[in-house]
């Protein structure tokens, strides 16, 4: 098996995808294929483009990803379930088999910077759902309570009588 390290342009694109941002050049190691006579990209080559461009993009690395999990005193489950995305997502992101979206890198980045704390994303994530909560409309139009209404095929109704001006 012969290795060695070559000049590989890796790609960045541009926040929507559809574009290449920024080109880098970086050092990865390539494995000579006989059979297919080409060098290959090795395993730790891949990840190397990967870091790359998630370093570029503004993502947090699986290594800080395990490290913010840690700070936090949290178990994959646990974080998994605050962020409401499920265990085996956070495990892949920490073993660098996938990423979180931007937007879900942006809140990671807030928890990272500490600006937003575990105990309000707790908070924010309980049931909050108040049926008895009025919805005030603009303009003075009617405020109707929730248990006022109900669904049918044709949309909302009201099915009581029980609604006042604002």
């Amino acid at each position: 098996m012969k290795i060695e390290h070559r000049t590989f342009e890796v790609s960045v694109p541009t926040l929507d995808g559809k574009a290449v941002a920024e080109r880098v050049p970086i050092e990865i190691p390539m494995e000579w294929d006989e059979n297919v006579g080409e060098w290959l990209m090795t395993e730790a080559g891949s990840q190397k483009v990967e870091e790359t461009k998630a370093r570029h993009m503004g993502l947090l690395l699986p290594t800080e990803l395990l490290a913010l999990r840690n700070r936090l005193g949290l178990t994959q489950k646990e974080i998994g379930a605050l962020l409401q995305i499920g265990e085996k997502t956070w495990t892949r992101w920490e073993r660098g088999n996938g990423r979180p979206s931007r937007s879900v890198n942006l809140l990671l980045r807030a928890i990272h910077d500490q600006e937003i704390t575990i105990d309000y994303l707790q908070r924010a994530s309980e049931n909050r759902v108040g049926w008895r909560k009025v919805i005030p409309f603009p303009n003075k139009r009617p405020a109707i309570h929730m248990d006022n209404l109900y669904r049918s095929e044709s949309g909302v109704k009201i099915i009581s009588k029980n609604v006042r001006a604002s």
